[in-house]
C-alpha cells in the first residue's frame, strides 16, 4: 500500500486536543473562571469535544493499490474500489506556513459507497496526487481530476 494521506487523523486531531489540554489546565489552576466566567468556559468545553468527536467519526488515513483506496479511520476501516472513485479535486486557496503551502484535496466516493468524501493535504511539490491520479486512471479513466 502506498500513503496517500498517512497523517490526516493526527492533522484533524492535534489542533483540538491540544486545545482541550492547555483548557483543561487553565481550569484546574482556576484561571479560566477569572478570565472568562464558568459558562463561556463549559460551552468552551462542549464546542471543543464536539470538534474532537467529529475529526474522531470522519478523519481517516488514506492509502491505496493497483485496485483499492483503503480509508483508515480510528472507527472504521474500508476499502473502495478505485473503479468507485468519482472526483479528485484541489482547493484553489492554500495554507502557506514557514513559506511552505499545503494544498487541500478532495476525494469523492460513488454515492453508492456511503463515504463522506475525504479532506487531506499535500505540499507544494509533492507528488503523491499525481502518483495516485496515474493509478487511478488506469481503473477507472472517468475519474474527475481537478488539479
Amino acid at each position: 500500500m502506498k500513503p496517500l494521506a498517512r497523517n490526516n487523523i493526527v492533522n484533524a486531531l492535534f489542533f483540538p486536543v491540544a486545545l482541550f489540554l492547555v483548557v483543561s489546565l487553565f481550569t484546574i489552576a482556576g484561571a479560566t473562571q477569572i478570565m472568562v466566567g464558568n459558562v463561556f468556559t463549559v460551552l468552551l468545553f462542549i464546542v471543543l469535544i464536539v470538534w474532537i468527536y467529529v475529526g474522531v467519526m470522519n478523519a481517516c488515513n488514506l492509502y491505496y493499490d493497483d485496485e483499492f483506496v483503503y480509508v483508515e479511520g480510528l472507527v472504521f476501516n474500508t476499502k473502495v474500489p478505485l473503479a468507485r472513485v468519482t472526483k479528485i479535486a484541489k482547493d484553489l486557496t492554500g495554507m502557506r506556513t514557514t513559506g511552505v503551502t499545503a494544498w487541500r484535496y478532495r476525494l469523492e466516493f460513488a454515492p453508492t459507497e456511503k463515504l463522506d468524501a475525504q479532506i487531506f493535504y499535500e505540499v507544494d511539490g509533492g507528488t503523491t496526487v499525481k502518483a495516485f491520479v496515474v493509478v487511478a486512471r488506469q481503473v477507472n479513466p472517468a475519474i474527475v481530476v481537478e488539479l
